[in-house]
């Protein structure tokens, strides 16, 4: 129910004569703008707020995944020259 509010508060401010800075944007832009919004306002609703845990921890762990597979592949500090492996020293 807030939600609505909050969206439909927002749109009347940008509408306010002096608040009409969109005039000068491009309207896929100002579309854009309108569905970010919206979209953010829906994010504050708490019906689907575990929905958005749940998709940040699958991000965060994906990340982390990442980053595991990244540190396998990682160059040794002090790799050997091909002259070295040709010639060990003794």
């Amino acid at each position: 129910m807030l939600e609505n509010f909050h969206a439909s508060t927002a749109f009347s401010f940008l509408s306010q004569t002096e608040h009409q800075f969109l005039v000068h944007w491009e309207e896929r832009d100002v579309v854009e703008l309108d569905d970010t919004v919206i979209k953010l306002v829906l994010t504050t609703d708490m019906k689907r707020h575990f929905e958005h845990i749940r998709t940040l921890k699958t991000h965060v762990e994906a990340a982390r995944a990442l980053a595991a597979v990244d540190t396998l592949h990682d160059t040794p500090r002090n790799p050997l020259k091909p002259a070295e492996t040709l010639n060990p020293k003794t």
